[in-house]
């Protein structure tokens, strides 16, 4: 399947390349404040490491792009579609799901320059319309941080998941961060919530 961009109220999510490598190590894997939270699940030792990681993740959402029908992609304001003008946002999507994660697992990560304007609660919202609405997965799945990631479970539940517990994610009680909040959503409820809201997005033609 080709990569397709969707355009949010604001955003532009499109395609991950290998241009955003650079932008992916350096605002979001390489950020002290950002990089830990992917530490259970990503290589964030040096600074060779988070490359590596950056690679690895763009990468892994393209080829399920092609053998999935479902990915992730690099958030950017819309109306920036030249290369040299357009800045790296963030990204967000679906990506092969860890342990205990059974389903599409939802990831963003947002340039800390760029916190606090609702881009993550935008793209999230958009990313879930599209794997409900273009795809047949039925169920959608995340983890945050009970108390450090207050801002994401707030992100999560705009975007129409819902809290059902708590789990230990990746071996995170003995990495020593303790439980993690684990959100869900199922295709029948996300049907339901978005019958009262107003559309978040459309899938540009390609």
């Amino acid at each position: 399947m080709n990569r397709p961009t969707l355009e949010t109220q604001r955003f532009l999510l499109r395609s991950l390349e290998d241009s955003d490598i650079v932008h992916m190590a350096e605002l979001i894997f390489g950020d002290p404040d950002i990089g830990w939270r992917f530490g259970l699940v990503a290589d964030t030792s040096s600074p060779d490491a988070v490359v590596g990681t950056a690679r690895h993740w763009i990468e892994e959402a393209n080829s399920n792009w092609a053998t999935g029908g479902w990915g992730a992609w690099a958030i950017q304001p819309r109306g920036s579609n030249a290369i040299p003008e357009r800045p790296f946002l963030g990204f967000c999507g679906f990506f092969d799901p860890d342990p205990p994660i059974e389903n599409h697992e939802l990831a963003y990560g947002i340039a800390k320059a760029h916190w606090g304007q609702g881009i993550a609660t935008e793209a999230a919202t958009a990313a879930l319309a599209f794997l409900f609405q273009e795809t047949e997965a039925r169920q959608a799945e995340t983890v945050c941080h009970p108390t450090i990631n207050l801002g994401s479970s707030r992100v999560l539940q705009k975007a129409g998941m819902r809290l059902r517990g708590q789990i230990d994610y990746c071996g995170s009680v003995a990495a020593g961060h303790g439980l993690f909040n684990h959100f869900g959503i199922d295709r029948a409820d996300w049907l339901n919530w978005h019958a009262s809201t107003a559309p978040s997005s459309r899938l540009l033609p390609e």
